[in-house]
C-alpha cells in the first residue's frame, strides 16, 4: 500500500507499506498548497495531481508499479482556487476536476491512457449552457454506464439563507460528465 499526503510545511511525502511497518520513501521537492489527489493510472503507477504553493496543478508518476523513481511535470495549465479530484475514466484516461479561481468546475482528462499530455474545459449546466460553479473540492467517481459523476459543494445562494446553510453543511451539485474522445 502507497500513502501520498502534504507535510505542515507543504512538501510531498510518500509512505509505502512493508513486511515490517510503514517506510518513507524519498520524493520530488515538491510544494503543495493541499493534499494531492492519488490514483493507479492505465499502467498500474500511482499517480497524482495537487495544487501548488502558486495554485498551479502539477502531476506525478512513478516509473512503473514497482519502481521507487518520480516523474514530475508542471500542468495541466490551470489556475487552481482548489484541490483536485483524479480518477479513471471508462477507456483509461486520467481525468479529474478541480475549482477554478473563478469557482467554476475545471474537467482535465490525459490524451490517452498514461499520457503526460492534458486537455481541458470547463464543466456546463445543462440547458443554460453556464458553467458550473462549487465552493470546494469536488469528488468524482465512475456512474453507470461508465459515465464519471461529481459531487461538489454549491456556492452560498445569499438570496435564500436556508439553502446557504444547506451549502455551508455539505448539500452538493450532483451531474455527469459527458464522454469525451
Amino acid at each position: 500500500m502507497n500513502l501520498l499526503g502534504r507535510s505542515g510545511s507543504g512538501a510531498l511525502v510518500w509512505r509505502r507499506s512493508t513486511a515490517t511497518g510503514w517506510e518513507s520513501k524519498a520524493v520530488p521537492s515538491v510544494r503543495l498548497a493541499g493534499p494531492p489527489a492519488a490514483a493507479i493510472d492505465a499502467h498500474g503507477r500511482l499517480t497524482f495531481l495537487a495544487r501548488t504553493t502558486e495554485n498551479a496543478l502539477v502531476t506525478g508518476w512513478l516509473d512503473s508499479p514497482v519502481s521507487d523513481r518520480w516523474q514530475i511535470a508542471t500542468g495541466p495549465d490551470a489556475t487552481a482556487l482548489g484541490d483536485p479530484a483524479v480518477g479513471l475514466d471508462i477507456s483509461g484516461k486520467l481525468c479529474f476536476l478541480v475549482q477554478t479561481s473563478g469557482n467554476q468546475l475545471l474537467h482535465g482528462w490525459q490524451d490517452t491512457p498514461g499520457s503526460s499530455t492534458w486537455h481541458t474545459a470547463v464543466i456546463l449546466q445543462n440547458g443554460t449552457g453556464a458553467p458550473v460553479l462549487i465552493a470546494g473540492r469536488p469528488g468524482m467517481g465512475q456512474g453507470s454506464p461508465g459515465r464519471l459523476v461529481f459531487v461538489a459543494p454549491r456556492p452560498q445562494w445569499p438570496a435564500f439563507p436556508r439553502l446557504a446553510e444547506r451549502a455551508r453543511a455539505g448539500s452538493v451539485a450532483v451531474d455527469h460528465i459527458a464522454a469525451h474522445d
